[in-house]
C-alpha cells in the first residue's frame, strides 16, 4: 500500500523523487498449472520460485530479447483462480502477464467481469462508488462510408457527482449502446481503515491510496466469490448426456445473448469473432443455414473445448459441452459490451446475484 518508486534519487531535503509503483493485482483463471518449461514461447521466459508457504511463489517474466521483467507474487491459495501481485510498473505488468495469458504453453484465461457484475460489486456493503472509466470500439462495422453512431469512446469521471455523470450519459439514445465499463473507482472500509481501488473489466485491482490492506484483499476476495459463482452456474447448466431406464437424456441449456444492436452482416461477424485472436479467442468453422442464419463449429482456444455457436441478426447462441470451461461464455459476453454492443443480454436476463 506504500507505493515504491521508479527512480531513488532523492531532492536535498531527502525526499524521494520518481514515479510512484502502485500495488497491482491480476485476478486470472487456471485450468491447469504452470509447466515445467521455462520457454513460454518465442517472446516469454518465465522462471518460479517456491517459498516457504505452499500456496505463495515468486514468479519472474522476462520478455525475450528485452530489458523488460517484471516480478509477480502468485498465490494459488484458490486452486482456479489465482492471484498474481505486483508493484512493478502498469504498462509492463499488464504487457507481460498478457504474453502469459496468451502463451501457446498454458491453459490461462483472464476473468471477465461484465459491466453489470462490475457495479453489483460497487454496490456490496461496505463499498462506496467513486468514480468509472469507459471503453467501447466498435469492431463489427468495417462500412467505411457509413455513417457511425459510436467508433470509439473512452472517458474517465471520478469523484461525487460521478453516479449522475453516467445517468446523463445513459439517458442518450445514440450513446446508450456504447456505454460499458472499462474500470470502476471504489472507496471500501469505514473513515480510518479503507483502501481506495480501481478493478478493470479483465480482472485487475489498483490500489489508489488508503490504510488498510485488509480492505483490498477482502476486495478481490468478494469478487473471486462472486465470479466463480456465475461460472459455476454456467457450468452446472451446460449441455451433456446421461442414462435413465435405458433411456439416453440431453440435459443443459444453451447461452442467448441477445443483441439490441442488429447484425448488419453475420458472415462478416463471425469471420471477426472467430479469428482465432483475442480477446474472443476462438476458431471456427461456418455454415450458412438461411439468409439470416448461421452455425459455427469452434473451438476455445483457452482451452481447446468444442464451442458451437448460432447466430442470426439479433441472437448469438452458445452451446457449452460438458466439461467446458464456463468462463468461455463471460468472455464472449463481456468483449461483446465492449466490441459490438454494450446492451446485450445473457438469457434476457441480469447475471446471477451469487456471493
Amino acid at each position: 500500500m506504500i507505493s515504491a518508486f521508479e527512480a531513488t534519487t532523492e531532492t536535498a531535503s531527502g525526499e524521494k523523487v520518481g514515479r510512484p509503483r502502485l500495488l497491482k493485482t491480476y485476478l486470472l483463471e487456471a485450468n491447469r498449472g504452470l509447466p515445467e518449461n521455462k520457454y513460454y514461447g518465442t517472446e516469454l521466459s518465465a522462471e518460479k520460485v517456491e517459498t516457504n508457504i505452499p500456496e505463495i511463489s515468486i514468479l519472474t517474466l522476462k520478455q525475450n530479447g528485452t530489458n523488460k521483467t517484471v516480478r509477480f507474487y502468485v498465490d494459488t491459495s484458490d486452486r482456479r483462480f489465482w492471484l498474481l501481485h505486483t508493484n512493478a510498473l502498469a504498462t509492463d505488468a499488464r504487457d507481460l502477464f498478457d504474453k502469459l495469458v496468451y502463451s501457446p504453453n498454458v491453459s490461462f484465461d483472464k476473468t471477465w467481469l461484465p459491466t453489470e457484475m462490475i457495479q453489483g460489486i460497487a454496490d456490496l456493503p461496505r463499498n462506496t462508488f467513486r468514480g468509472f472509466g469507459l471503453f467501447y470500439r466498435d469492431f463489427f462495422d468495417l462500412n467505411q462510408q457509413a455513417e457511425k453512431t459510436v467508433e470509439w469512446l473512452k472517458m474517465r469521471v471520478s469523484g461525487s457527482s460521478s453516479m449522475d455523470a453516467l445517468d446523463a450519459l445513459r439517458s442518450k439514445d445514440k450513446l446508450r449502446s456504447s456505454l460499458a465499463y472499462d474500470k470502476i473507482r471504489v472507496r471500501r472500509g469505514d473513515l480510518k481503515e479503507y483502501v481506495i481501488d480501481e478493478l478493470n473489466y479483465d480482472g485487475r485491482f489498483t490500489a489508489r491510496g488508503g490504510t488498510s490492506i485488509d480492505a483490498y484483499t477482502s476486495l478481490i476476495e468478494m469478487t473471486v466469490r462472486k465470479y466463480r459463482s456465475e461460472i459455476e452456474a454456467i457450468e452446472h447448466n451446460s449441455l451433456g448426456v446421461k442414462q435413465v431406464e435405458n433411456r439416453t437424456l440431453v440435459e443443459g441449456e444453451a447461452y442467448d445473448l441477445i443483441f439490441e444492436r442488429e447484425i448488419e452482416d453475420i458472415s462478416l461477424f463471425i469471420d471477426i469473432l472467430a479469428n482465432s485472436r483475442a480477446p474472443f479467442r476462438l476458431w471456427g468453422l461456418k455454415n450458412k443455414i438461411s439468409k439470416d442464419e448461421f452455425q459455427v463449429f469452434g473451438v476455445d482456444l483457452h482451452t481447446g473445448d468444442s464451442i458451437d455457436l448460432e447466430l442470426s441478426p439479433r441472437l448469438l447462441r452458445v452451446y457449452l459441452q460438458e466439461g467446458s470451461c464456463g468462463n468461455t461464455v463471460l468472455r464472449l459476453y463481456t468483449n461483446l459490451q465492449h466490441y459490438f454492443d454494450s446492451n446485450i443480454t445473457l438469457n434476457d436476463e441480469p447475471l446471477q446475484k451469487g456471493d
